[in-house]
């Protein structure tokens, strides 16, 4: 399926400037104030069978810039799933940029919250599962091996190489 995005300009006000996108897939375009996740999920034929897709994407796209970056982005894919490599794409991207760079603002966050000290290391959303599997509950243990893996992995590679 190929999808075209054409990005039309309205002129309005400066301080009201919106877009209007359309995919091409149906006629019906998405507006800065009113596009939802569902809708991005509706307008490219995700169903809700796919769990991890659906999570990986609620975890990445939380605002709708977010959302806007993906439609725009989505079509450049050449990968037989375009979504999954994308998302990876934006998730190395924010490893470079959001993930941590010390292993003491780690710690400092691990102890605060675990789960969401876990999710900025990995730019991974992290369930129940993903948790129980990991064996160390040594945070520093934790960040090298991370680092001995490569700040590409994910946290399912460090409960391995610790195990």
């Amino acid at each position: 399926m190929t999808i075209i995005l054409r990005k039309e300009a309205k002129n309005y006000p400066k301080n009201n400037i919106s877009y209007t996108y359309t995919t091409g897939i149906s006629d019906k375009s998405l507006y800065n104030n009113e596009i939802t996740f569902e809708s991005v999920l509706e307008k490219f034929g995700i169903g809700s069978n796919c769990t991890i897709l659906i999570s990986k994407m609620r975890f990445f796209l939380n605002t709708v810039e977010q959302l806007y970056e993906f439609i725009e982005r989505l079509p450049l894919e050449t990968a037989d799933l375009p979504e999954q490599s994308l998302l990876t794409k934006m998730r190395k991207e924010r490893i470079d940029t959001c993930s941590y760079i010390d292993v003491s603002s780690f710690l400092c966050d691990f102890y605060r919250n675990k789960r969401l000290a876990l999710e900025k290391l990995f730019q991974e959303p992290i369930n129940q599962f993903k948790m129980n599997k990991l064996v160390s509950k040594d945070p520093s243990e934790i960040y090298n091996a991370r680092q001995e893996k490569g700040k590409y992995c994910t946290m399912l590679e460090v409960s391995l190489l610790l195990m």
